[in-house]
């Protein structure tokens, strides 16, 4: 079995959703110039709102993704049924290539 990815997804998640969703700052931080005089303190202390469904479930796959195990094999099919068969065949310890024979455009 041959695992994609080298590390991982979970390195790289934390940096994913900040940039998904921004880091917050005011624009003066973020351009480096330096914040103005003292303000005055908010009364209620803000919050960060979580980050979007679908960025939740986009990490979520790219995670399940990068770590799912292919099989160093492909399997050729000549039809749908053939096809359905093999991918049934597919579960979270292993997967693989499933491709369509086609005969006559093959040089």
């Amino acid at each position: 079995m041959i695992r994609r990815g080298s590390g991982g997804i979970l390195p790289l998640l934390p940096s994913l959703l900040l940039s998904a969703i921004g880091l917050g700052l005011p624009a003066s931080v973020a351009a480096g110039q330096t914040p103005p005089a003292k303000q005055a303190a908010p009364t209620a202390p803000a919050t960060r709102q979580a980050p979007p469904w679908p960025v939740i479930l986009g990490a979520k796959v790219m995670l399940c993704e990068q770590n799912r195990p292919v099989a160093s094999r492909v399997v050729l099919v000549p039809d749908e049924s053939t096809y359905l068969e093999q991918i049934s065949k597919w579960s979270p310890a292993g997967q693989w290539p499933v491709l369509f024979e086609d005969d006559p455009g093959t040089p």
